[in-house]
């Protein structure tokens, strides 16, 4: 966490410019996220803070030269659940957080010639700021000239991986500023490109599968001294149930195939409500003393078969794909003698279907890491093509 002016004013090994005064040199009221009505709930919430400290002439540089630090603070906070939810299609839709683009500029008082002021290199000033120990998603330094500075927040893995994983939070980032002592505080223009990266909800066919099980019915025959002819059925039901996660496809028709049946019915397959399959055959046997044949007075009946079950995984599997990445921009601009509003800038949007972009969701299959990693890297590469894109004004 970035520590107050307070609490650094009182470490002992603070240098004496953290207790110098933070001047606010303008503050973006809260971002609603684009043009939604009192009836919508906005992607996001966003505010930007623009602060400035001068520091000692005698401490850090020459008397013809005015030392500053510029401090911008952002706020970005998601306001949606990870839950795809229905569009007006009626599909169900996902979108998230992935990243930022954060472009500083400077101008002159007017806003319109180029500013005398420089930026420079934190380092040449000896400067460090109260908590340089950050730990997790940063607004990292991507270029700086003398008059303009990008940063980019990209996405870790996690953020594709656990729906409890997010960029919400409050970023800092510090910049040096020299102008010289004659000159005005320059104007800053500020944009923030945030990053969206939205998705449609599709469900593949469930996996298939086939099992196959033997089925058997004996029916042994004996002598009855008592009587000439004598017949015995033998009725066996063997009952199928399905392995965890797998029911029987009522789409596809099961199978028996025979290999023996001698004095027999073959077997009756019936899908139970429970959702089990019973298999049931019927063999005889039969017994015959006066059989002209003596080989044929006992007679033994049997079933030998295969039974062929269709199965399909219980589970539809759902997955989430990145389409779209698009990046909404705030436009603003602060000089101390020329006032502008807090804007929306155009928006910019990027087909990354060809990609293959996962996400994680509630109502969703889960992300591997390494898929992750992958998703990840991928929108960081696209945030770095949009910087060099019109759009950015590169």
């Amino acid at each position: 966490m970035h520590k107050s002016d307070e609490e650094a004013c009182q470490d002992a090994s603070t240098t004496p410019s953290a207790c110098r005064s933070w001047q606010v040199v303008c503050t973006s009221p809260e971002d609603q996220g684009g043009p939604c009505n009192g009836d919508t709930t906005p992607p996001w919430r966003t505010s930007v803070e623009i602060e400035r400290l001068d520091l000692p002439e005698d401490e850090y540089g020459p008397k013809e030269c005015v030392l500053s630090i510029i401090r911008v603070t952002v706020a970005l906070f998601e306001s949606g659940p990870p839950l795809g939810l229905p569009d007006a299609s009626g599909s169900r839709a996902l979108e998230l957080s992935v990243g930022a683009i954060l472009d500083i500029m400077l101008s002159d008082a007017t806003g319109k010639t180029a500013s005398a002021a420089d930026f420079i290199d934190l380092k040449h000033l000896q400067w460090s700021p109260p908590d340089p120990e950050v730990t997790g998603p940063r607004f990292e330094p991507l270029f700086r000239t003398t008059r303009r500075a990008s940063f980019m927040l990209s996405p870790p893995a996690l953020v594709f991986q656990d729906t409890n994983e997010t960029l919400d939070g409050t970023y800092i980032v510090y910049i040096g500023l020299s102008r010289p002592t004659e000159a005005p505080f320059p104007c800053i223009g500020l944009t923030l490109d945030r990053a969206r990266l939205s998705a449609q909800r599709r469900e593949s066919e469930p996996e298939a599968a086939i099992q196959t099980f033997p089925y058997q019915v004996f029916a042994q025959a004996t002598e009855k001294p008592d009587v000439l002819q004598h017949v015995e059925e033998v009725t066996r039901t063997l009952v199928y149930t399905p392995p965890d996660g797998w029911v029987l496809d009522p789409a596809a028709g099961h199978e028996v195939h025979v290999r023996t049946a001698v004095l027999a019915n073959p077997p009756s397959l019936a899908v139970r409500d429970d959702g089990t399959l019973a298999v049931e055959g019927t063999a005889r046997s039969r017994y015959w003393a006066d059989a002209p044949i003596v080989d044929a007075r006992l007679q033994s009946g049997q079933i030998e078969a295969d039974v062929m079950v269709h199965l399909r995984s219980r589970e539809i599997s759902a997955t989430y794909t990145g389409d779209k990445l698009s990046l909404q921009r705030l436009d603003i601009c602060c000089c101390p003698r020329q006032a502008k509003r807090t804007q929306d800038g155009p928006s910019l949007q990027r087909d990354v279907s060809r990609h293959r972009i996962l996400m994680t969701a509630v109502d969703g299959t889960p992300v591997a890491a390494a898929e992750a990693a992958r998703s990840a890297s991928t929108v960081t590469a696209e945030l770095r093509r949009a910087i060099a894109s019109a759009h950015k004004g590169a």
